[in-house]
């Protein structure tokens, strides 16, 4: 045996000898670093679930976990409406956690850890979901805690076909999903598929295909995010049985995102569609993009910690704490009014067979003080402050197309034609146009003031 082999078979006997070691320093790690995750996760949402259990059982190589959660004090105020009070405080979750640790858990990845997690329903609501679906689905979730604390977790479902009690049919396939998150969960991220679901009774059957859901997180303050969150789907279709009334979705779009800006915030969100289809009307583009800018971003979150902390108060009786939630609006909502936010609307939209219907707004209140919203001028101060911007195209046939349903249409349409006379509405092309302000209490019309100042006589 030469020195280089001999050095080879040295170190592989000392790591074996210290392997054991290293996975059991690492299991303290993972301990610690499992609680922390499990405490801040249960911080981000006060009163909505509670931790009623938690046993750790730590080995050389590998651990177990068993965490039971249950219903809190806001979660319980938000079921009210859905079930009794008894019945939502009873209820459990347990989790069951089989954890591996490293540095090399089971020799088939690099990290501190990997965990394989199962869900534990009631045994009540097991057995009903197991009457409702046919059996229950079989849903993996797996996830592995790498050297500095960040998770990454995989949850997959294999195709499910299955049958209600009262013959309703449920499939779904391509169910998979993954998450990341820091170990301080300040910055999260999310995909998922679902290739198609589709749902038949004897009434109704739907089909959904190409839903996918993406997000990338980052919290700033407490409560707020930024990053953007999208959710698509390919298609949506519906029948009604044994009727041939059908419906189509296609192309739709949800999206939002919130960006931050010094000390203030913005939030977005955005809709649109392809095809909208019923057997009463046909819409293609259908679209809206609205935002909430300039929010000073301290008192905003100011603002949803309070709240979030009235909902989790024990103390309080009532689903809605009207009283923290008026101090909270009077604390906070005024000082987001000192500071100007902006609410704009870029585009609300459609087209239709006929034609084209396009909105955009944007609404401000500049120049507020403390003493305009003091005391019991606040309303008045308010709409002198109100800054509104409006602009409306609506193509003139669509217009009729609209109204066609209408008792009144005949009324309504001669009451355009004089509005049209007097300025407040103008033509540009097949298109009627309006440009509407508010501004120091005053409304006005394409520069015409409303409601119309009456002709004084000779």
């Amino acid at each position: 045996m030469n020195r280089t082999t001999k050095y080879l078979v040295i170190g592989l006997v000392v790591l074996c000898l210290a392997y054991p070691g290293f996975a059991w320093l690492i299991g303290l790690q993972v301990e610690a670093s499992m609680l922390k995750r499990e405490q801040q996760a249960l911080g981000q949402y006060p009163g909505a679930i509670t931790l009623v259990s938690r046993q750790y059982h730590r080995g050389v190589y590998g651990a177990t976990e068993e965490l039971t959660y249950g219903v809190g004090i806001a979660a319980l105020r938000a079921l009210a409406p859905l079930a009794p009070a008894a019945d939502a405080a009873t209820l459990r979750v347990t989790i069951h956690n089989t954890i591996h640790h490293g540095p090399l858990p089971q020799f088939r990845t690099l990290g501190l850890a990997t965990v394989s997690s199962q869900v534990e329903l009631p045994a009540a609501l097991s057995a009903k979901l197991r009457a409702l679906l046919g059996g229950e689905p079989v849903i993996r979730i797996r996830s592995r805690l790498g050297w500095f604390g960040a998770l990454t977790t995989a949850i997959a479902s294999p195709a499910y076909e299955g049958r209600l009690a009262d013959g309703v049919q449920i499939s779904w396939r391509g169910l998979e999903a993954s998450g990341t998150s820091n170990a301080s969960l300040t910055a999260s991220s999310l995909q998922g598929t679902l290739v198609s679901l589709n749902v038949k009774s004897a009434k109704l059957q739907t089909e959904l295909d190409g839903l996918q859901i993406r997000a990338d997180l980052k919290r700033v303050l407490e409560g707020l995010s930024t990053g953007p969150f999208s959710l698509k789907i390919a298609t949506v279709k519906w029948q009604s049985l044994p009727s041939s009334s059908r419906g189509l979705l296609q192309g739709l779009s949800i999206g939002g995102s919130g960006t931050v800006a010094g000390d203030y915030y913005k939030s977005a969100a955005d809709f649109s569609a392809d095809v909208i289809q019923t057997p009463d009307f046909s819409v293609t583009h259908a679209a809206y993009s609205v935002s909430a800018e300039h929010l000073h971003a301290p008192t905003l979150a100011a603002m949803i910690k309070d709240a979030r902390a009235s909902r989790a108060d024990p103390s309080s009786a009532s689903p809605l704490p009207p009283q923290a939630a008026l101090e909270n609006l009077k604390k906070n909502g005024i000082e987001l009014l000192l500071h100007e936010p902006v609410l704009n609307i870029s585009h609300i939209g459609f087209v239709m067979p006929e034609g084209e219907l396009r909105l955009s707004a944007t609404a401000s209140a500049p120049g507020l003080t403390q003493e305009d919203l003091d005391g019991p001028r606040f309303q008045a101060a308010l709409m002198q402050h109100l800054n509104v911007g409006a602009d409306v195209r609506i193509d003139a046939a669509l217009a009729t197309r609209l109204l066609a349903n209408n008792g009144r249409k005949d009324a309504l349409a001669a009451q355009m034609q004089t509005l049209e006379q007097q300025g407040y509405i103008k033509r540009d092309g097949a298109a009627l146009t309006a440009h509407l302000t508010f501004v120091a209490g005053k409304i006005s019309v394409n520069g015409h003031p409303y409601p119309p100042i009456p002709a004084r006589g000779p």
